[in-house]
């Protein structure tokens, strides 16, 4: 697997689809996600929304592809053909707190982990190993999950994320 050392910018795109999506739906942001992953101790106020998890499709899937064109396309152009390990989007305000920690398993070691900011301010601080990183609003960039990495929202404001597993379509038929 090709990570970056810390932080991989793929490029720019439009976040008006993702904002539109979000609102045209009902979106339950109060479920177990973090709870079911055990997360909860690493992941305080942070509520997710997931669209695939683990390769399982769930109920806006189709709507998330609809959208999602110029993403894919930026991934594609950056890794080649690829499937969607897990997508979800990601709320943080001022009192939410995420531990720096590493993904394990072997399908965060297998995929790029995408991020794409659809709102976040100069105080949100994306931390990898001991590098720091300010997100612009639609600058797609990859982390290097494997190394000790968190989010820092400072401020008042919220921070929503699109968070993207991406993982190449040879690793998947070689390992899945």
């Amino acid at each position: 697997m090709n990570k970056p050392s810390y932080i991989k910018i793929l490029g720019k795109i439009n976040i008006d689809p993702y904002i539109n999506f979000l609102n045209k739906n009902d979106i339950n942001w109060n479920h177990s996600f973090n709870n079911l992953y055990n997360r909860d101790k690493d992941f305080k106020n942070v509520l997710a929304f997931p669209i695939v998890d683990q390769f399982k499709k769930l109920n806006f899937y189709s709507h998330f592809l609809e959208i999602g064109d110029e993403a894919q396309n930026l991934l594609f152009k950056n890794y080649g053909k690829g499937i969607f390990f897990k997508i979800h989007f990601s709320r943080m305000n001022s009192s939410s707190k995420i531990r720096k920690h590493t993904d394990n398993g072997l399908g965060f070691a297998l995929s790029h982990r995408v991020h794409i900011p659809l709102i976040t301010h100069d105080k949100v601080v994306v931390e990898v190993g001991n590098k720091k990183f300010i997100p612009l609003t639609g600058q797609m960039f990859e982390i290097n999950n494997l190394k000790p990495h968190t989010v820092k929202v400072g401020g008042k404001k919220e921070r929503l994320n699109l968070i993207i597993d991406y993982m190449k379509e040879d690793i998947y038929e070689s390992f899945f």
